[in-house]
């Protein structure tokens, strides 16, 4: 049985103490935990894998770069750190 040690919300709303750093790096963490838990593809993810990388190559000036897209998300982050979230309840 799972037991969270803190809630998703808490998660959060400890994150968004973090500096822009350490954010980037929690970022990272996450995102190597979810590679790490997805290394064997179904078909239908090979697949669709297959279709993503035929797009790439037709039309490589269409690809983003990394490092554009994580600053966009980083720079999210940060916003909505900044704003009340109206979505939550007290």
């Amino acid at each position: 049985m799972y037991n969270p040690v803190m809630s998703l919300d808490t998660l959060i709303t400890e994150a968004r103490k973090l500096s822009s750093n350490e954010q980037s790096e929690l970022l990272d963490a996450l995102l190597a935990m979810v590679d790490s838990a997805t290394d064997e593809l179904t078909p239908a993810q090979h697949a669709d894998l297959l279709r993503r990388i035929a797009e790439d190559e037709a039309n490589p000036d269409a690809a983003i770069p990394w490092e554009e897209v994580r600053k966009d998300m980083l720079r999210e982050i940060r916003d909505a750190s900044l704003r009340p979230d109206s979505s939550r309840k007290a």
